[in-house]
């Protein structure tokens, strides 16, 4: 009866093995455009852009290449050309931005 519980055990911590895994594995899609924008954790970078709003990484992941997928994506869907990350730790956080002769025209 022994082996028998420890075989399940087995089993079980291998199906929760693989489960963990395979949920690692899954990565946000880029929309058209984000792998276009301009990632930067450097403030000075956009001294002379225009902001165009908050973005979030939260999705679900706690993979980093995960969250900065999604502040592309959603830099994307500001209108932004570049985000300043500004929270690494996942979910990272960011600012986007509009940045060179796009951010003239929206002064």
């Amino acid at each position: 009866m022994t082996a028998l519980n420890t075989q399940r055990v087995i089993q079980c911590f291998v199906s929760i093995t693989l489960a963990f895994v395979s949920a690692g594995c899954a990565q946000i899609t880029l929309v058209p455009g984000a792998d276009q924008i301009n990632v930067t954790r450097v403030p000075t970078d956009v001294a002379s852009c225009v902001a165009v709003g908050n973005v979030d990484g939260e999705n679900g992941s706690s993979l980093t290449s995960d969250g900065i997928r999604q502040l592309r994506n959603q830099t994307v869907g500001v209108g932004g050309n570049t985000v300043l990350v500004t929270g690494d730790l996942p979910p990272q956080k960011g600012i986007a931005y509009r940045c060179g002769p796009a951010s003239n025209q929206a002064r």
